[in-house]
């Protein structure tokens, strides 16, 4: 992962800064300006290091951004997978349920046709069928 351009540009400011500063202590003929001159430097050498930290930093901030994802991801790629497979349980039982309704019928269909059957024959037709008996 790349860092924030922001802190690279900084951090690069900062080593070229603390490269003039230093070049300026040496070439400084005053002892009082190659001091301010090597101050300046160590100032900018520091910034520098701490940028380098904060780049450190957000790489590392990335790159656990990027784990997180793919874990999450992974996560919803499972779930979804068990969802599925519920689905599909969910259906193969309703196909089991809607047969046994579809025999049901016919079964009870079937019986309804038959004098034999108590309780099965229509309102209309067990009148007929109580005529038919012997004790007429």
């Amino acid at each position: 992962m790349e860092e924030d351009p922001t802190t690279q540009e900084m951090r690069i400011k900062q080593r070229q800064r603390e490269g003039a500063e230093r070049e300026s202590a040496d070439e400084s003929p005053l002892e009082d300006d190659t001091a301010q001159h090597k101050r300046r430097a160590d100032k900018a050498s520091y910034l520098a290091e701490k940028l380098e930290e904060r780049a450190k930093a957000e790489r590392k901030a990335a790159a656990e951004e990027d784990h997180r994802g793919r874990e999450m991801q992974r996560d919803h790629e499972e779930r979804t997978d068990e969802l599925m497979e519920d689905a599909d349980r969910i259906e193969e039982a309703s196909k089991d349920l809607e047969g046994d309704i579809r025999e049901t019928k016919t079964d009870w269909e079937t019986k309804k046709g038959d004098s034999q059957v108590p309780g099965a024959l229509e309102e209309g037709d067990a009148g007929d069928a109580e005529s038919d008996s012997p004790g007429d």
